[in-house]
């Protein structure tokens, strides 16, 4: 593994677990066995790829979310819809987040330019991209405890099928992007998930304002109702 291979997975373990962190509202112990954890992973699987000569076909990265499900189940005793729910929120945070960064950085310097000052373009999307993604859990309010709602779940688990399939496509956009006549249309497919995960974003703050609208209702008609009986009586 090379030098800028192995800081990405440093800053990307640190983005990852400064995510997780704000989702979860995690303690600092929590946190610092989370990064042990996705440190020893990741390295193991990124090494093992290497040796293997199929580093950069962005297989790591689809295999993410499943490094992910596996600390959460085991370790946090997380139900499984909760833990696919978090695997795959969190690796499409950060990973369409990055892609989309890079591809529109790389647009507007132009491939030559990016690959001259590689350090630097590359540190300048990695900062991008841990502001984006904070902006993003503060905007779309991405606390666990803010779905974590009975009347939310059946809901919530056609989000993580939508989950599933930006990670997919999020994976053929990188095996795309490894042909350079395709390349164009790789960073077209990277936008349109970025694009489309923010919708998914807010389509669940729409609909949990929707259905606390309509819980609300029905409670101050039944109240309402057993007031009028209340009176009659």
């Amino acid at each position: 593994m090379d030098f800028f291979a192995i800081i990405s997975v440093i800053l990307h373990i640190f983005i990852t677990s400064k995510s997780y962190n704000l989702i979860c509202n995690t303690t600092r112990k929590e946190q610092y066995f989370f990064i042990f954890y996705t440190v020893i992973v990741e390295f193991v699987v990124e090494f093992f790829f290497y040796s293997i000569y199929l580093s950069g076909l962005g297989i790591e990265k689809f295999l993410y979310p499943f490094i992910l499900y596996a600390y959460f189940i085991w370790f946090k005793k997380f139900d499984k819809y909760r833990g696919v729910f978090l695997s795959f929120l969190l690796s499409l945070l950060y990973h369409s987040t990055h892609t989309f960064i890079a591809v529109t950085l790389s647009s507007i310097t132009g491939d030559e330019l990016a690959l001259h000052y590689e350090s630097i373009f590359f540190l300048v999307v990695l900062l991008l991209t841990y502001f984006v993604i904070l902006k993003t859990i503060r905007y779309f309010h991405l606390k666990i405890k803010y779905f974590d709602k009975d009347y939310l779940y059946p809901f919530l688990k056609k989000v993580t099928v939508a989950f599933f399939g930006l990670h997919i496509l999020l994976f053929i956009s990188d095996i795309v992007s490894t042909t350079h006549h395709l390349n164009s249309f790789g960073s077209i497919l990277s936008t349109i998930v970025f694009i489309c995960l923010l919708l998914v974003f807010f389509a669940m703050n729409s609909y949990k304002v929707q259905i606390e609208k309509e819980i609300a209702l029905k409670q101050k008609k039944f109240e309402q109702k057993y007031l009028q009986t209340y009176t009659d009586e």
